[in-house]
């Protein structure tokens, strides 16, 4: 088991802004050590010296979400500026069991090419940035979950007969199928995140043997990843203890 005492006033810097990345922040705090934010890993050299961060530093964690295309390379070009380790932190992404009806799609491009035409009704849960492919999808209803606020030109106008849910969770399976059932839903689209907090509206579907369009993330998880924060924070004990 690892000392206590090894990770205190040790410096990490977390790159990304996910899930993982808060609670791995919350697990530095509370044995003493000093997270830094790097955010998308884009911070410079000078910023972090600002902040008292620079050759002190242990490791840069990429704590980024899985859909975060550029987040990973950033932190490991700010690994290598600061000389410190580099690990990353990528949670597993959904696997299909019994019951699921999964089409895989590279992008939202070829999401939308891969829905038949039958599939009317589609609840669509790819993030407002994301909806643009989806405008020539043919005349279709859409009812998009988001849980950002609108700023600006919202981008579900680009989409004929939309309606937005404006519902920020947290959310349950049989609350969710009870929801596709209602809005008479023909088809889910969605991203495979992984993690807990998204994935209710896929065991929804399941129950109801929706199929869904699950759209993968740009980036393979690089190798040697860790996949839960107790692997990450036993990894940064050793390279505490080693110093």
């Amino acid at each position: 088991m690892a000392d206590g005492q090894t990770l205190r006033d040790a410096i990490v810097v977390i790159a990304g802004d996910s899930a993982e990345a808060a609670g791995l922040r919350a697990a530095l705090h509370a044995c003493g050590a000093i997270p830094v934010d790097a955010f998308d890993g884009a911070m410079k050299t000078a910023e972090l010296a600002g902040l008292g961060v620079g050759a002190d530093a242990i490791a840069v964690v990429c704590a980024c979400h899985p859909f975060d295309a550029r987040g990973p390379d950033a932190a490991r070009a700010l690994a290598h500026r600061l000389g410190a380790a580099h690990l990353a932190l990528r949670r597993p992404l959904w696997r299909p069991g019994p019951g699921d009806h999964w089409l895989r799609a590279r992008n939202g491009v070829h999401a939308a090419r891969l829905m038949p035409h039958h599939w009317r009704r589609v609840f669509l849960a790819v993030g407002r940035d994301r909806i643009a492919p989806f405008a020539a999808a043919g005349d279709r209803r859409w009812f998009v979950r988001a849980q950002a606020p609108t700023r600006g030109l919202a981008p579900e106008r680009l989409l004929r007969h939309a309606s937005l849910l404006d519902d920020p969770g947290p959310y349950a399976p049989a609350a969710e199928a009870r929801l596709f059932r209602r809005l008479g839903v023909d088809v889910l689209i969605a991203r495979n995140t992984g993690g807990d907090g998204a994935r209710p509206k896929i065991l929804g579907a399941r129950l109801l043997g929706l199929p869904v369009v699950l759209i993968e993330p740009p980036l393979a998880a690089p190798p040697g990843s860790h996949r839960d924060i107790a692997s990450v924070m036993a990894a940064l004990h050793r390279l505490a203890a080693a110093r």
